[in-house]
């Protein structure tokens, strides 16, 4: 079950993780093929957004919209005014950096721990006795 403070403690380590991912992608080329560089960092986002919204716990369809517009909020705000000063203004026009956000929100959405397939779990272990 999320806590609210689990929900900061995540958000927290969410912006912090991010931040150092995009950093390490975009603030210097270590592939002389960019497009594996660049897949790997979609990889490594899509990987990280579903252990750090599953450890949240058990959330609905309402709460994962909530909890992916609110990193991509934090994500975006925090890019601004910390990453650039590392990495430079240039990474807003990649679209693979604004692919990253697209990615990482889609993440959370799509496998977070869903409430119904818990609640089904549950009925399926304890079934009503009539």
């Amino acid at each position: 079950m999320m806590t609210i403070k689990r929900f900061f403690v995540i958000l927290v380590l969410q912006w912090a993780i991010f931040s150092v991912l995009k950093y390490y992608f975009f603030g210097s080329v270590f592939f002389e093929n960019l497009a594996l560089q660049y897949l790997l960092f979609w990889i490594s986002t899509i990987f990280l957004a579903v252990i750090l919204v599953r450890k949240l716990g058990v959330i609905n369809y309402f709460e994962g919209v909530f909890i992916a517009i609110l990193w991509f909020v934090v994500a975006l705000i925090s890019d601004l005014i910390v990453l650039t000063n590392f990495v430079g203004y240039g990474m807003y026009s990649k679209w693979q950096f604004w692919a990253g956000y697209l990615l990482m929100a889609l993440a959370v959405f799509l496998f977070h721990k869903k409430r119904h397939v818990e609640i089904r779990k549950q009925h399926q272990q304890h079934p009503a006795h009539h």
